[in-house]
Protein backbone atom coordinates (compact mmCIF):
# COMPACT_ATOMS: atom_id res chain seq x y z
CA UNK A 1 0.00 0.00 0.00
CA UNK A 2 2.95 2.38 0.83
CA UNK A 3 4.29 1.52 -2.77
CA UNK A 4 1.18 3.08 -3.76
CA UNK A 5 1.27 6.30 -1.98
CA UNK A 6 4.84 7.09 -3.37
CA UNK A 7 6.94 5.65 -0.28
CA UNK A 8 9.94 6.22 -0.63
CA UNK A 9 13.21 3.37 -1.38
CA UNK A 10 14.53 3.46 2.10
CA UNK A 11 10.70 3.48 3.79
CA UNK A 12 9.92 0.45 1.67
CA UNK A 13 13.04 -1.39 2.82
CA UNK A 14 12.31 -1.28 6.11
CA UNK A 15 9.08 -2.38 6.23
CA UNK A 16 10.47 -5.36 4.24
CA UNK A 17 13.11 -5.76 6.77
CA UNK A 18 10.13 -5.60 9.70
CA UNK A 19 8.47 -8.32 7.72
CA UNK A 20 11.05 -10.80 7.73
CA UNK A 21 11.39 -10.58 11.46
CA UNK A 22 7.89 -11.09 12.03
CA UNK A 23 8.33 -14.21 10.03
CA UNK A 24 11.71 -15.16 11.78
CA UNK A 25 9.75 -14.87 14.57
CA UNK A 26 6.82 -16.83 13.49
CA UNK A 27 8.90 -19.92 12.86
CA UNK A 28 10.85 -19.42 16.10
CA UNK A 29 7.57 -18.84 18.31
CA UNK A 30 6.53 -23.13 17.68
CA UNK A 31 10.00 -23.90 19.78
CA UNK A 32 9.50 -25.16 23.33
CA UNK A 33 7.99 -21.96 26.18
CA UNK A 34 11.14 -21.03 27.92
CA UNK A 35 13.71 -22.12 25.57
CA UNK A 36 16.52 -19.79 23.79
CA UNK A 37 14.34 -20.48 20.69
CA UNK A 38 11.17 -19.09 22.19
CA UNK A 39 12.71 -16.36 23.64
CA UNK A 40 14.49 -15.22 20.40
CA UNK A 41 11.08 -15.27 19.06
CA UNK A 42 9.24 -12.87 21.81
CA UNK A 43 12.53 -10.63 21.34
CA UNK A 44 12.07 -10.30 17.11
CA UNK A 45 8.60 -9.47 17.60
CA UNK A 46 9.39 -6.73 19.95
CA UNK A 47 11.54 -5.17 18.22
CA UNK A 48 9.42 -5.33 14.82
CA UNK A 49 6.83 -3.83 16.51
CA UNK A 50 8.63 -1.27 17.99
CA UNK A 51 9.91 -0.17 14.69
CA UNK A 52 6.63 -0.90 12.82
CA UNK A 53 5.19 1.80 15.24
CA UNK A 54 8.07 4.24 14.55
CA UNK A 55 7.00 3.96 11.03
CA UNK A 56 3.29 4.63 11.67
CA UNK A 57 3.91 7.49 13.81
CA UNK A 58 5.14 9.43 10.56
CA UNK A 59 1.65 8.82 8.56
CA UNK A 60 -1.15 8.11 11.59
CA UNK A 61 -1.15 8.78 15.00
CA UNK A 62 -4.05 6.70 15.82
CA UNK A 63 -2.90 4.12 14.16
CA UNK A 64 0.62 4.22 16.14
CA UNK A 65 -1.30 4.17 19.37
CA UNK A 66 -3.51 1.08 18.31
CA UNK A 67 -0.18 -1.07 17.59
CA UNK A 68 1.49 0.71 20.72
CA UNK A 69 -1.19 -0.32 23.19
CA UNK A 70 -1.16 -4.16 21.33
CA UNK A 71 2.60 -4.61 21.70
CA UNK A 72 1.95 -3.26 25.35
CA UNK A 73 -0.55 -5.98 25.59
CA UNK A 74 1.18 -9.03 23.96
CA UNK A 75 4.51 -8.01 25.81
CA UNK A 76 2.85 -8.16 29.12
CA UNK A 77 1.51 -12.15 28.02
CA UNK A 78 4.90 -12.95 27.00
CA UNK A 79 6.19 -12.22 30.04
Amino acid sequence: MRDNQGALQVELDRIREVSAWLVDALELSRTAPDTLGHRAAWAKAERATAVLSELLLVHDESTKRLVGAWAERLSARGR
